[in-house]
């Protein structure tokens, strides 16, 4: 009986400290809030509607490997893609990278390198999807 205690408890300490761990859902609101001129947090930004259809998009298609901040998942965090590369680099890295890769564009490349040489896949947006995607990649990035 010792023995089917002492195998549980390490996994219950784990599903507890799991469980009440993590920041509260006011904690997560008040660390995607920007700071007002005097210094006191303020509501984030609303999205634009063209940017939450983005949103949607980009949580359909690009979350699994991309975050909308500085982390790296699998490629590379998104906080200012848009001030970093072109919309008609990103146009043509989003919607074919394997493309922009072999064609010896520089940033590409770079990007490929970084990133263990994980290709991104092609994606067949139509032009109304690609401008929501951008406009969120320009609204929604911390």
């Amino acid at each position: 009986m010792r023995q089917l205690f002492g195998g549980c408890m390490p996994l219950f300490l784990m599903f507890l400290a799991a469980c009440t761990g993590g920041p509260s859902s006011q904690e997560a609101i008040a660390t995607t809030a920007g700071k007002d001129s005097e210094g006191k947090m303020s509501a984030p930004a609303a999205l634009s509607e063209v940017a939450q259809k983005g949103k949607n998009i980009f949580n359909m298609n690009c979350s699994q490997c991309h975050q909308m901040n500085k982390a790296d998942l699998i490629g590379p965090g998104l906080s200012g893609v848009r001030q970093k590369y072109s919309e008609e680099w990103l146009r043509k890295f989003i919607l074919n990278s394997q493309a922009l890769i072999a064609s010896g564009d520089a940033q590409a490349k770079a990007v490929y390198e970084k990133y263990n040489k994980v290709l991104m896949p092609g994606f067949n947006f139509k032009e109304e999807e690609l401008v929501q995607l951008l406009a969120y990649l320009k609204e929604g990035a911390e």
